[in-house]
């Protein structure tokens, strides 16, 4: 059958338009640091028929038997329907959170222009499920559908609020660089976004075959934290280092692997030891008591000249405990679990004696 030269135009058009399109669809997989958060592998998630994954969570209060990694038998809040997330052909649609009684504590909800992200928006809503808004994000795109730059406007009483962020990708679409500016006043300004009215914070990252570095700058040279990770071979993390301004390290991440996928986090700080501990590790020593000699009426056991040179008790306390290293101390655990098809079934946290085990199914409506 011959085609018009019109429907030849009209299909190359069309053929055109798809192929520009289709890549475009991938854009939320793509630049994961710009959009929230999702604690699931949403692309594989969707590759396997599922559009929806529902997260249910229960707490629990370690016992004498109980052994980290398995469930504690003493329940602080039984299990229930924690989150559900809903997304159709690998594009988020909505993320609802539940209280425990069932009502709703918070959702986020999706809006798309031309197949891209082009907001998200977060609700509260209280006893009566009345809603109010948390946030929104705005994003914008370059005609190539890089994300370039995302605003975050807050709800009621921090309207005025603004945070832009402004982003730069590697070649491999990796946010080398993302310069947040704050805009706006209000009451809680510093709780809400760490900024006030024109102050920017600019976040670096470096990848290296061995590591990924991230350090985030105040006001574009006042240095907050600095993010090391050290991968291995493969390029997976194997130990993550956060220090503060002065370059102390505030906590580390270890990383365990079974199957090429995370098995464990080990979160550990170093502790200095304390005075009582390290009296108490020093070895006993037996005094010989000596004979009292008598003193001379008026006549001072020690010259007053000699008062300031002579070591007083905790002076000799000090020379005689050693000082001792700082010691790793485990502050928090995590277990991953994974199903048949390698997507992630359990997440097991344990921190301060109290587990939290959130347990994901994944499904088709």
């Amino acid at each position: 059958m011959k085609r018009t030269i019109g429907e030849i135009i009209k299909c190359f058009l069309i053929g055109g338009l798809l192929l520009c399109i289709q890549p475009i669809q991938a854009q939320v997989t793509i630049y994961p640091e710009v959009y929230p958060d999702l604690p699931f592998d949403l692309k594989k998630v969707s590759e396997l028929g599922n559009n929806k994954c529902s997260i249910w969570k229960g707490t629990y209060k370690r016992g004498a038997e109980d052994r980290s990694g398995e469930m504690w038998a003493e329940a602080v809040e039984y299990s229930h329907q924690y989150q559900r997330y809903e997304f159709v052909d690998g594009k988020m649609g909505m993320i609802s959170t539940y209280l425990p009684s069932g009502f709703k504590k918070w959702s986020i909800e999706y809006f798309y222009k031309q197949n891209l992200i082009s907001a998200v928006e977060k609700l509260n809503y209280d006893s009566l499920q009345n809603t109010s808004l948390d946030y929104t994000y705005v994003y914008i795109y370059e005609h190539n559908g890089t994300p370039f730059q995302r605003v975050k406007m807050h709800g009621a009483p921090n309207k005025s609020v603004r945070l832009l962020d402004e982003f730069e990708f590697d070649s491999l679409n990796r946010v080398v660089r993302q310069k947040t500016t704050a805009v706006g006043t209000s009451p809680y300004m510093d709780s809400l976004v760490g900024l006030l009215d024109k102050e920017k914070l600019l976040t670096v990252t470096e990848y290296t075959d061995s590591t990924n570095s991230c350090r985030v700058y105040k006001n574009l040279y006042e240095i907050t934290k600095d993010r090391k990770t050290f991968l291995d071979e493969e390029g997976q993390p194997v130990i993550t280092q956060v220090r503060n301004s002065s370059g102390k390290i505030l906590f580390t991440i270890d990383y365990k692997y079974e199957n090429n996928r995370i098995s464990k986090k080990i979160h550990w700080v170093m502790r200095e030891p304390t005075m009582s501990s390290r009296v108490s590790e020093e070895p006993e020593t037996v005094v010989k008591k000596k004979k009292k000699k008598k003193k001379k009426q008026g006549q001072l056991a020690t010259s007053p000249r000699d008062l300031n040179n002579s070591p007083t008790d905790l002076d000799k306390t000090k020379e005689r405990v050693p000082s001792l290293p700082p010691r790793p101390e485990i502050y928090k655990l995590e277990y991953f679990t994974y199903n048949n098809d390698g997507l992630l079934e359990m997440h097991i946290t344990e921190e301060d004696g109290i587990q939290t085990i959130l347990e994901y199914t994944y499904f088709s409506e």
